[in-house]
């Protein structure tokens, strides 16, 4: 954001938008599977024992204003954290503490849990629009810079290198 605002560039999202990327994830699992990926990835994090009182915190907010308001079906004992924890031990097979919890389960390049299938087929959505996004912007600009995570390069580099050739 600095350099493009120094240079005058323009900056582009390439992100999904949660509720295609819901919708989508919803499509190839389980809402209760989409459900805990999310909350674990984008609640909880990629971090190795995680301050669980801020989690926990701010899990009302984010279960209604962030999972609910973006696709993800509202159920009743979804609605606490207990009800997370309880989904979580469903889903990952053993119960959810700091200490167990860690960023292999959302890691979409290995199958630790059913956790990590649906981190691929998130990763596939957003590449996807990644991909649209980088494209459009390279047909209306002569060079782009992308910044992205490094998982995405791996599956796009190829892509990426026959759209510069074009």
């Amino acid at each position: 954001v600095y350099l493009a605002g120094r240079y005058d560039a323009q900056i582009r999202s390439g992100d999904a938008p949660e509720k295609a990327e819901f919708k989508a994830l919803l499509a190839a699992h389980t809402a209760e599977e989409v459900f805990v990926f999310l909350t674990g990835q984008r609640l909880i994090g990629s971090v190795r024992n995680p301050d669980l009182k801020i989690a926990q915190a701010e899990y009302s907010k984010f279960y209604l204003e962030y999972l609910v308001k973006n696709g993800i079906p509202e159920r009743e004992n979804w609605s606490q954290w207990n009800g997370f924890l309880e989904s979580y031990r469903r889903v990952v097979g053993k119960p959810f503490t700091r200490e167990s919890w860690g960023p292999i389960f959302v890691n979409p390049t290995v199958n630790a849990t059913r956790l990590n299938q649906v981190a691929r087929t998130s990763d596939v959505v957003r590449d996807r629009f990644l991909l649209a996004a980088i494209h459009k912007a390279l047909k209306d600009h002569d060079r782009v810079v992308v910044v992205f995570g490094s998982w995405h390069v791996l599956a796009l580099e190829p892509v990426l290198n026959e759209l510069v050739v074009e």
